[in-house]
């Protein structure tokens, strides 16, 4: 709540300039002078002994950006100084206020704008009051951080007498609270000093200093009223007489219309004092906007009322078809038989004797009680609600359905029409109901739904804003939907000060805040909870739920004794404490007591889909599948419109590799409600584990169409465009899916290995980088971050990543293969053959890993083991062409030339596209002797790679045993284009004759002339 003062020592926005105020004013003089302000807004102080407020500093904003627009006067950085929350120090209030002094001449506006808190200590002369500053201590405020109300008069005197500037001072200091004047209505008491004129100043007042200004979510999403209504007010709307001036009566008229009536029955009258007829602004026609209405609202019930006089005198004289349907349509409303069938319900009756004009002395009692038994289910469900009966809670959506109550309701307003005093409560209602169903099915986080479900309650909470039953119902959509904490608690804080009483919102809250991991503030609703009623058997689950959420051996044995005790005292229980009671169990290793508990919810209810359903994902987590299905059935039997039940067989079934049917299951889940997340996305997973991409596409996209705040499925999409090899989109899924949750560890990785084969290293380097920093225990990101230094030509940082994997995870035989070939290329080949024995000895079939170490005994020439390697790494896959290759090249080495060349053929045979074998098998051939059968296999490598190095030099051997040494010389020069080196040149023994040549020095100077010696 606020106060908010307006003084003004001359009108409004009442002269014109470059940078400043536009309107001008027919009762004073126009000046070419500036306009300089200084705003204030502080929702959130430092103090945590100082309350916070809700929307002070978006009161602030909207006024420095009415200042900033053509209506306020354009105002620049250079005229407006904006201090919001931890900005507005003390100091820096001061600072600006002497800013304003420095800067503001005669003829000049100063405009001071102040929204927090305001409070007096004690009341005496010597404490007129304080502004509190964000740094403000919660007590003792002459200590510091709080601005003296003398200091702002002398500050607002010194500009206006001193400097003969026209200042205009808003403050908005009066908010609810508990503060260390509250004792003595220190808020009043600084309100009441505020409103004292200090001279000849025009004042506006959100209310009397007796009373709280109010905010709230339906001004511009989070204002307050007043400051709201006064910004449209100054914008034009208050224009009554459409003369494009707005003046203070206008202003004053406006604000009692709208805020008085909007926040009834709170009680806030805005006054003004000063000249009526001052104009204070002129209206701008391009930026004059419309704006939201409330009204005031009545929060009784109607009833029905007894006519049974009037109702015999009146039968009495009449036919007896008329007795007849007067008294079905009386049955119809005690049988709540309203609209279907639709020849024998109580709307069928009403519209015959509606029309029956004998029957006109009853008409309205007729249409009252028709009204009032519309509305029964309604009020009996908010009377459950209120009162917390865990046993009237469970006929809530069983013996009261709720889909029929928004459709009651409306017919219930339409009977008494929009003029009656019920119609607003009845609407109000009405989106209530409408907004309780809608949560109900987004259990889970679908943000539309959410904000539909918000929509609906803001709407209600205007019609109705008395009723806590909104509030309440709202702080559970922003907690389990939208995952906006503090907007939740402060709903629940809403409702505390409407019904300090009702149990259940602190309840409910309070698991939610359970379930977000915020033990804190959940212990704050568990202690109100316990307050008002320690035995209710909400209160003992909250408070197990506490302890058993925190983790640890002791907090899991308090959770278990405050069920056991509680069942030893004999308190009433429910299917659902049940439950809760068993999902405790079961964490901690009682599986079997676990079950029996279920056994014993279901044996008070066996109708309870909850439990089965549970009892079904319960089973199916340990792996009994069969008695898992049986009871996830018999829920679905119970209610086949109960998704999750279908979801929980379809995972039931995925768990057993039956795809199949799985599918079918979440598939009739996704039927159900196409707006659940997890049906959708275990559909696309299912499809992106069997390798059905184009439906796993499909899938995704379609759920995404309809919510595409799903961060979880927006980063399975990347990975299946990551296997149709769609790069760019898989990238693109993937920063959608980090927008919306950029603590998925998963998605960074998976992003960092997309950029990795993008061929787009730092990128690469800087998704995994990040996903380690969110978790850095994540083996496999730590690898792949490995293998992509290696890749750079980081070795270093390449083995330090590789080993900081390993280091998680000794038994993935990939890293360690890995680290093999990166010791390999450090030249550390006993390092690397540890290494790559060691996966081996993990992993003794893997042919990559036997083929590196076959290449790494060759490098070594320890020929016998690099056969041996290389005939174990075809053993198990005799399709690697590479690994003959390497087996051919080794045998040539071997001068086994004979088996080289059916090594060497055989890997062509596989791979006829594959350059280097190739290259061997012309060099064995040039080995024995065969020169143009040499020539054709080193032509062929050239021609599938033409940067062979190793081809051209091959080819130049030959030509040097054909003494062709023009043309081999020919091909040297082809090799050196091809980056072979002069030192590599010289100790090339087959090229020992071609230095000979005169050509050879002469290729030499030209390419290496900086060392060639002739």
């Amino acid at each position: 709540m606020k106060y908010f003062i307006i003084f003004l020592a001359v009108p409004l926005l009442s002269f014109s300039q470059n940078k400043g105020v536009s309107p001008n004013s027919t009762n004073s003089t126009s000046s070419s002078g500036q306009t300089y302000a200084v705003v204030v807004g502080i929702s959130d102080y430092q103090d945590k002994d100082i309350p916070d407020l809700r929307f002070a500093d978006k009161d602030a904003e909207a006024f420095a950006n009415f200042l900033r627009s053509n209506a306020g006067g354009n105002l620049d950085h250079d005229h407006l100084k904006l201090l919001v929350n931890e900005e507005a120090t003390m100091a820096q209030f001061a600072n600006a206020l002497d800013w304003l002094w420095e800067v503001c001449k005669e003829g000049d506006q100063a405009i001071i704008y102040f929204s927090g808190h305001g409070d007096v200590e004690k009341k005496s002369l010597t404490q007129p009051g304080f502004l509190l500053c964000w740094d403000a201590p919660a007590r003792v405020y002459m200590a510091g951080g709080a601005f003296a109300l003398p200091m702002l008069q002398e500050v607002v005197s010194t500009l206006s007498i001193q400097n003969k500037a026209k200042v205009l001072v808003i403050t908005d200091a009066c908010r609810s609270g508990t503060l260390a004047g509250s004792s003595v209505g220190g808020s009043q008491a600084t309100a009441a000093n505020l409103a004292k004129q200090f001279g000849n100043e025009i004042k506006i007042m959100s209310c009397q200093p007796n009373e709280y200004s109010i905010e709230g979510q339906q001004w511009g999403g989070g204002r307050g009223a007043f400051s709201y209504h006064l910004l449209d007010a100054l914008y034009g709307l208050a224009d009554n007489n459409k003369d494009l001036f707005v003046t203070l009566q206008e202003v004053g008229r406006y604000l009692e219309d709208h805020v008085t009536n909007e926040v009834a029955p709170v009680s806030q009258m805005p006054m003004v004092v000063g000249n009526r007829n001052e104009q204070l602004a002129k209206v701008d026609k391009n930026i004059l906007a419309s704006i939201m209405s409330g009204k005031s609202n009545q929060t009784l019930m109607l009833s029905a009322i007894e006519s049974r006089g009037i109702e015999e005198e009146v039968l009495k004289d009449l036919d007896s078809s008329i007795h007849k349907v007067y008294h079905l349509f009386k049955n119809a409303l005690k049988e709540k038989v309203f609209f279907e069938p639709v020849n024998a319900c109580a709307d069928s009756y009403y519209e015959k004797l509606i029309k029956e004009p004998k029957l006109e002395r009853l008409h309205s009692t007729i249409k009252r009680n028709y009204a009032a038994a519309l509305q029964d289910d309604a009020q009996q469900v908010i009377n459950i609600w209120l009162k917390a009966d865990v046993k009237q809670l469970e006929c809530i959506g069983k013996s009261i359905p709720l889909e029929p109550i928004s459709k009651l309701l409306e017919k219930a307003s339409s009977l008494l029409g929009e003029n009656h005093y019920m119609s607003k409560v009845l609407i109000s209602r009405k989106l209530l109901f409408e907004g309780v169903l809608l949560s109900q099915k987004n259990r889970n986080p679908n943000k539309n739904l959410a904000i539909k479900c918000i929509s609906k309650f803001n709407q209600a909470i205007l019609l109705e804003p008395s009723s806590p039953i909104n509030w309440h119902q709202m702080s559970l959509v922003y907690l389990y939907n939208l995952n906006q904490i503090d907007s939740a608690i402060q709903c629940i804080k809403k409702v505390k000060e409407l019904a300090p009483n009702w149990l259940l919102p602190l309840v409910d809250v309070g698991f939610g805040l359970i379930g977000k991991g915020n033990f804190k503030w959940a212990k704050y609703f568990l202690d109100d909870a316990r307050s008002i009623d320690s035995l209710h058997p909400y209160v003992i689950q909250f408070e197990a739920e506490w302890y058993y959420s925190q983790g640890g051996s002791i907090n899991n044995l308090k959770a278990i004794q405050l069920y056991e005790e509680y069942l030893k005292r004999n308190g009433p229980q429910f299917p659902c404490w049940y439950y809760g009671y068993s999902n405790i169990l079961k964490s901690n290793g009682r599986q079997k007591e676990a079950l029996q508990v279920l056994e014993v919810a279901l044996s008070m209810d066996s109708t309870e889909v909850l439990i089965w359903s549970s009892l079904g994902r319960f089973l199916s987590e340990m792996k009994n599948y069969e008695q898992a299905e049986t009871a996830i059935l018999k829920a679905i039997s119970l209610d086949s419109t109960n998704l999750r039940a279908w979801f929980d067989l379809g995972l039931t079934y995925q768990n057993q590799n039956k795809f199949k049917v799985a599918e079918i299951a979440y598939k009739k889940a996704i039927s159900l409600d196409s707006s659940i997340w997890y049906p959708w996305s275990y559909l696309g997973l299912l499809y992106l584990n069997k390798g059905r991409f184009i439906e796993a596409e499909s899938t995704y996209l379609k759920y995404l169409s309809q919510d595409s705040t799903d961060a979880l499925s927006w980063s399975n999409l990347g990975l299946v465009y990551s296997n149709l090899n769609k790069l760019e989109e898989s990238e693109q899924s993937y920063r959608k899916s980090i927008s919306l949750d950029s603590t998925n560890t998963t998605t960074w990785s998976n992003l960092g290995l997309l950029y990795s084969n993008m061929n787009k290293p730092l990128k690469s380097e800087n998704a995994y980088l990040k996903s380690i920093s969110l978790d850095s225990t994540n083996t496999t990101t730590w690898s792949n971050l490995g293998l992509l230094y290696s890749n750079m030509n980081k070795p270093l940082k390449s083995e330090n990543a590789y080993l900081k994997s390993i280091s998680l995870d000794s038994t993935n035989t990939t890293t360690w293969s890995n680290l093999g070939l990166l010791y390999s290329n450090m030249n550390k080949p006993l390092k690397s053959e540890n290494a790559y024995l060691k996966s081996i000895s993990l992993d003794s079939t893997n042919t990559t890993t036997w083929s590196n170490l076959g290449l790494l005994y060759f490098d070594l020439a320890w020929y016998e083991k690099a056969e041996h390697a290389c005939r174990k790494s075809i053993s198990f896959d005799s399709s690697n062409y590479t690994c003959w290759s390497n087996l051919g090249l080794l045998y040539s080495k071997m001068k086994r030339f004979q088996e080289a060349e059916g090594a060497l053929k055989r890997s062509i045979a596989l791979n006829s596209k594959f350059p280097n074998p190739n290259k061997h098998l012309g060099i064995v051939y040039f080995k024995m002797g065969q020169m143009e059968t040499a020539k054709k296999f080193l032509q062929k490598a050239i021609e599938l790679d033409q940067d062979y190095l190793s081809a051209y030099l091959g080819m130049s051997y030959v030509l040097i045993s054909e003494h062709n040494y023009t043309e081999a010389i020919r091909y040297i020069e082809l090799a050196i284009q091809k980056k072979a080196t002069q030192e590599q040149l010289e100790k090339d023994d087959e090229l020992s004759v071609l230095r000979n040549v005169a050509e050879w020095n002469s290729l030499m100077k030209k390419y290496f002339p900086e060392t060639f010696k002739n």
